[in-house]
């Protein structure tokens, strides 16, 4: 049951901000396509300041009622950094992606920060240690990178596997068990995102039945879906916190 007793939040808000949101990811992604980067940057940012603006209005937002251990906070705080992280990384410039790496990473500590409090060690350590895994194998074949780079995204890959981890020893640990079980969905799609994104530079993986140009293609169109999906869910558990 959600929190808010409002209509509007049910039969207004969510369905009015899916429709914003599909359509500002889809201008998005053709103007990103287009090599676009002010359209593809507004965009963008349209599409996560509308999962923001979702955050914001949750009933259950530490703007209305806040709970122990400051989840809203830390969760709109990932949201407000995905932002920042957003347009840095629309930007061509190095030192901008890199700062847009470094925004992410702060987005998955908060969301870990989040269900810390609420998960054991116990239900949370399996499935951190096999995402670590999974993305170390896929980091592995970054290695040619430059040093300092490879190691950013080294940490990065260590710190999404964390907070997704984390996310699936909720549903275990059965507190908030809706609110753990849509963020847990909203991390591992937030994850397999950006598994496609670290195997857009790794075309190499596919040897022969796709090319080049179609493999990244697919990388980057299914990589924007599961992130923007993984985002908006981390946005609604906020009405299912109880």
């Amino acid at each position: 049951m959600l929190r808010n007793t409002n209509p509007f939040f049910y039969y207004g808000l969510i369905p009015i901000s899916s429709v914003l949101l599909f359509f500002s990811v889809r201008y998005y992604y053709n103007f990103l396509n287009d090599g676009k980067t002010t359209q593809t940057i507004f965009f963008k940012s349209c599409s996560v300041l509308i999962i923001l603006l979702i955050a914001l209005l949750a009933p259950s937002n530490f703007l209305f009622n806040p709970l122990p251990g400051n989840v809203m906070l830390f969760l709109t705080g990932g949201l407000f950094f995905s932002l920042i992280g957003d347009i840095a990384l629309a930007i061509p410039a190095n030192k901008a992606k890199i700062t847009g790496i470094i925004s992410f990473m702060i987005v998955q500590s908060l969301y870990t920060s989040a269900f810390f409090t609420y998960t054991n060690v116990d239900d949370f350590i399996i499935p951190a240690v096999i995402c670590v895994v999974i993305s170390l194998f896929v980091l592995y074949r970054l290695r040619a990178m430059p040093p300092a780079v490879f190691i950013l995204f080294l940490l990065y890959g260590i710190f999404v596997s964390v907070m997704t981890g984390t996310a699936i020893g909720g549903i275990v640990t059965g507190v908030h068990q809706r609110a753990a079980a849509l963020f847990a969905f909203g991390a591992v799609m937030f994850f397999l995102s950006d598994i496609l994104l670290s195997l857009y530079y790794l075309h190499v993986f596919i040897k022969k039945p796709l090319d080049k140009k179609t493999f990244r293609g697919f990388c980057i169109q299914y990589s924007t879906i599961f992130y923007f999906i993984g985002q908006y869910v981390i946005a609604v558990t906020m009405f299912y916190f109880l």
